[in-house]
């Protein structure tokens, strides 16, 4: 069971496999959560099981900031992969990340997601949830495993390109600290990110609001678009976006896009208002005590892989393991490098690959030793509903 789940995912995971490409035998259905309270929301989450074997653990997915959220193709690919390899796996739509907002109420729904999760009837028995988290999304996933409330129910978390800093995040996103040796220069869409969390406190009006809403427009047409990565191509989009707003608020517009410079001012001054505690994790990182494994790639240009080792260093009360992995980028030609130097340092980044994998199945099947007789009760396994056809 344990063999297959490990040669699955190092198929589907690695260079050799197109990222265009999803494995099958799995059953993908979508459910909504029930509110636990008047002030709650319901939750839709798409739910995978695999059809071709009984299931070996399960994994619950924080997606990044995202319009999509569990939608995402790359999201929606990676938890069939999972899946594939023997996981029932829920992937919620976080409401506050598909708005682009980074606060505490995706961690109250991510932790509701959790305890729904534990009670699938799908769900294996006498097994404890793993977690991963995608970028961003680290947020929710780290306040969770912290979390007194549902601790006790996550056996293992997973950490892909998550931040430990908001602020130092933030900096280097806008290009005020500089990337430190063998950091890429960073993603300059990703000003608008920083321009949506920052909005309410500088400019706290109807301004705001129509900022805001264009900075949403602009990412989702750019994120997640190879080509947008090109400067003529994202400018393109942002000027077609500023010349649809009032004229006093378009050179805002476009130095939040990251197309006119400027921007970076504005968001050291939001910094003095804005909570920066409901953004930053480090307030939790000491309650972590289940095994967290990091892992970053050295040419993410949107959170520095600096993050992960600041996440080791606060993680005080849990060991965590870290895999720094550069895999991808030996997938192109050209390189000035010999060929035995390529070699090498492919076949360092497949043992690095290797350990990654084993990590995500000895994350989502830590067994339940305690069986919830320590003081929390056991799950109860009441079915979710279907959410509407979306």
């Amino acid at each position: 069971m344990l063999a297959t789940a490990y040669w699955r995912l190092a198929r589907w995971l690695g260079p050799w496999t197109k990222e265009t490409r999803s494995p099958g035998a799995i059953a993908r259905r979508r459910i909504l959560l029930s509110a636990q309270s008047a002030h709650d929301d319901p939750i839709e989450a798409l739910v995978y099981t695999p059809t071709d074997r009984p299931a070996i653990g399960s994994y619950l997915i924080a997606h990044g900031l995202n319009p999509q959220g569990p939608d995402d193709e790359r999201c929606d690919r990676f938890a069939r992969v999972l899946s594939h390899a023997g996981f029932v796996v829920m992937c919620p739509r976080l409401n506050a990340l598909t708005q682009m907002r980074l606060d505490a109420s995706a961690a109250a729904q991510f932790t509701r997601s959790l305890e729904a999760l534990a009670a699938l009837d799908e769900h294996p028995p006498h097994k404890l949830p793993g977690i991963f988290s995608i970028s961003l999304g680290s947020l929710p996933a780290l306040m969770t495993a912290g979390s007194p409330r549902v601790s006790h129910l996550v056996g293992s978390l997973v950490v892909f390109g998550g931040y430990a800093n908001f602020v130092d995040t933030c900096r280097f996103m806008i290009g005020t600290t500089p990337p430190q040796s063998g950091e890429p220069q960073p993603d300059p869409t990703c000003m608008a990110a920083i321009a949506i969390n920052t909005a309410a406190v500088l400019f706290p009006d109807e301004a705001g609001r129509k900022l805001t809403q264009a900075w949403r427009v602009f990412v989702s047409r750019v994120w997640g678009v190879p080509e947008m990565q090109q400067r003529e191509r994202f400018y393109e989009v942002a000027l077609q976006l500023a010349a649809e707003l009032p004229a006093e608020l378009a050179l805002t517009f476009l130095r939040g896009c990251g197309v006119v410079p400027g921007f970076a001012s504005f968001v050291e001054e939001a910094f003095g208002g804005a909570d920066i505690e409901a953004m930053d994790p480090r307030a939790y990182l000491g309650e972590i005590r289940c095994p967290v494994h990091l892992f970053h790639g050295r040419r993410d240009n949107v959170i520095p892989y600096s993050q992960m080792w600041a996440l080791a260093a606060a993680l005080s009360n849990t060991k965590a393991m870290t895999y720094l992995t550069g895999l991808y980028d030996h997938s192109s030609g050209g390189s000035n490098v010999s060929v035995l130097a390529r070699a090498l340092a492919l076949l360092k980044e497949i043992q690095t690959m290797a350990g990654m994998v084993h990590a995500i199945v000895q994350s989502g099947t830590r067994p339940d030793r305690f069986d919830h007789l320590a003081g929390s009760p056991a799950p109860q396994r009441v079915p979710s509903r279907k959410a509407p056809r979306s």
